[in-house]
């Protein structure tokens, strides 16, 4: 018998949650079915001033922002996440210190994100 090599934790949780049994014809129950999540992802993070943005949302919508707020809850700056903008690139130039940013679509906040900023060296 070939001994197979052990499993991960990270693995053994992600093959038990897809091997749950059910009955022939029966459907998952609903709240075992978790919606997809939006997701914003600034890199590199920390960061020495020039932060690359990505993001991504489970439905389309039609006016999509990000954010950008300083460490004591200030405006710093919105910027329009346009299919043209992303396409480019989007690229946020920020001073040292740490941000906070929100990725908003059609007028609601969908996700977080810290951001570092740290001096030059």
């Amino acid at each position: 018998m070939a001994h197979s090599p052990p499993l991960t934790r990270l693995a053994r949780c992600a093959r038990t949650a897809h091997t749950a049994r059910l009955r022939p014809g029966a459907a998952p129950p609903a709240a075992s079915i978790a919606p997809p999540a939006a997701f914003l992802l600034l890199l590199p993070n920390p960061s020495t001033g020039h932060v690359r943005v990505g993001y991504g949302l489970p439905q389309t919508a039609a006016v999509v922002e990000l954010r950008v707020y300083d460490q004591w809850g200030q405006p710093v700056g919105t910027y329009a996440l346009t299919d043209e903008a992303l396409a480019s690139g989007v690229w946020l130039r920020l001073r040292a210190g740490i941000y906070l940013c929100h990725l908003v679509a059609d007028g609601t906040v969908r996700a977080k994100e810290r951001l570092l900023i740290t001096a030059e060296r």
